[in-house]
């Protein structure tokens, strides 16, 4: 019964009690104020959230390309710097680099790849233990980005002996026997 008064005294102001029906009517009107702003807030603090992930994953994208691009750039200018020790080394101009035998600047030439390379060589030779040191020059070359010319030139062999060579290392390390995926298994490596 009580209850029935109150929805009545919602509309018509009557004392029930020590309170005035029109403070029952208030009361509702700000519960359901206080439920919209609830609401309201949940929706905008949703949207703040949506957009603060939506600007985290762009920067994060952002980030992930630039990294890639910084990362081939160092890759690059790497292979420029190792090429030229590589150079000098296998063509001395100076009388000091070319009394050094050629096994130890092969040394010195794998020594600088595998400090730039993360252990290239190493981990080469860990992987393949039956590569051979001629394979291991020819993995090098092909790492730091020598074109055929100059690994002819280097490793001191023709044309035909560098395909030969080139298809010995896939077999080896059982690649589809291709230059392309030779070099790109190199290079990722």
């Amino acid at each position: 019964m009580e209850l029935a008064i109150l929805f009545i005294g919602a509309y018509h102001p009557i004392k029930y009690g020590h309170i005035l029906l029109f403070d029952i009517e208030t009361n509702i009107l700000n519960a359901v104020i206080l439920v919209l702003l609830a609401v309201t807030c949940f929706i905008l603090s949703s949207a703040v959230l949506v957009l603060c992930k939506t600007n985290y994953l762009d920067k994060k994208t952002q980030m992930e390309i630039y990294n890639k691009e910084g990362r081939a750039v160092n890759t690059m200018e790497k292979n420029v710097v190792l090429q030229k020790i590589t150079e000098e080394l296998l063509q001395p101009t100076d009388a000091k680099t070319r009394n050094i035998p050629v096994n130890q600047r092969w040394d010195n030439i794998e020594n600088e790849i595998d400090r730039q390379n993360n252990h290239f060589t190493k981990r080469l030779k860990a992987r393949y233990p039956t590569l051979k040191e001629d394979l291991i020059h020819l993995s090098c070359l092909i790492r730091i980005g020598m074109d055929s010319f100059k690994i002819i030139q280097y490793l001191g062999i023709s044309k035909d002996y560098l395909r030969k060579k080139r298809q010995l290392l896939a077999k080896t390390m059982e690649i589809k026997n291709s230059k392309k995926n030779l070099e790109q298994f190199i290079m990722e490596f």
